[in-house]
């Protein structure tokens, strides 16, 4: 009886898949918190699409689930949506040493908004939206044949404001009684217009040793493909009275 009510009362508080797999010996608590991390990859649309190809990257976020259905979430987007490298440069006038030369074609978004969430059943679907930001930016990096790099500057950069919206599916289980889901999805993401630099025709360089920066600017929206997994944050072990 007890530990019919200790159920009811945590799902009608919202605490995301409490007491769902505790044992006799050592039961747990969950907070409201979950956290997770996804593998993402973009493709864009529209005016995009002409210029740039498929991009990949991560994504990491949290939730707060006000109630079992209801959750406020953040995340944070990085991609790369162009690589290019030229390898044996010499330096110093000599090439005993050797460098390479990496410039990444990459966007920064990040995001908070509400995620509407069937709570309970084996396969859960979910919509979810946000506003926030997108940051387009493109590097360059100096690093030796055999060393990491050590050396990066910044060639271009562009913030604009950007929001999503999509959703997908969660199919909970337990990893030693800790709450799980895998999260399969899709979301739009509407930048606007955005100046950015294309993987090849970005960086010029010049005879002199200068380089000239050639930005694109157009529509620069995107699907995002997501797979990931979510994790419910425990309390610490405490035992029943």
């Amino acid at each position: 009886m007890r530990r019919s009510f200790l159920a009811v009362l945590a799902f009608t508080t919202g605490a995301a898949l409490p007491l769902a797999a505790q044992s006799n010996d050592a039961p747990l608590r969950f907070t409201r918190f979950t956290v997770g991390a996804e593998a993402t990859v973009a493709q864009p649309v529209g005016a995009f699409a002409d210029e740039v190809g498929a991009a990949g990257g991560l994504t990491i976020h949290g939730a707060y689930h006000v109630t079992p259905a209801f959750s406020l979430r953040a995340e944070g987007n990085y991609l790369i949506y162009g690589h290019e490298r030229r390898g044996d440069i010499c330096a110093a006038g000599t090439c005993r040493v050797r460098f390479n030369l990496d410039t990444n074609n990459q966007i920064a978004s990040g995001f908070i908004g509400p995620q509407l969430e069937v709570p309970t059943g084996p396969v859960r679907p979910y919509v979810r939206a946000g506003a926030g930001f997108g940051y387009f930016f493109t590097t360059s990096s100096l690093s030796g044949t055999a060393s990491e790099a050590f050396a990066t500057s910044q060639n271009y950069h562009d913030g604009v404001f950007a929001w999503t919206g999509g959703g997908g599916l969660r199919l909970p289980f337990a990893i030693s009684r800790v709450p799980v889901a895998v999260d399969l999805g899709a979301r739009y993401q509407q930048n606007g217009e955005a100046s950015y630099l294309r993987r090849g025709t970005g960086i010029t360089d010049n005879a002199d040793g200068t380089v000239r920066i050639n930005p694109t600017r157009s529509d620069a929206n995107f699907v995002l493909w997501h797979l990931g997994m979510a994790v419910t944050i425990p309390h610490s072990r405490h035992r029943e009275r």
